[in-house]
């Protein structure tokens, strides 16, 4: 039987996410890019360039909303 596994990869990503209210196709919208890509690459711990760039794009849309 496989090992359970319970923490979500990305989840610092994923907890900005929520703090700020943004939800994935926004993210996407942002980095021009589609909501399922998206979702697919954060199934996986993403390179820190990557998980940079993310960051930066909830900053950007956080200080839309606001």
């Amino acid at each position: 039987m496989a090992a359970k596994v319970t923490l979500k990869a990305n989840s610092q990503l994923r907890e900005e996410m929520q703090k700020h209210h943004i939800v994935l196709w926004m993210l996407a919208d942002e980095l021009k890019t589609t909501e399922s890509t998206l979702c697919r690459k954060l199934r996986h711990e993403l390179p820190e360039d990557e998980r940079a760039t993310i960051l930066n794009a909830i900053g950007r849309i956080s200080a839309q909303i606001v």
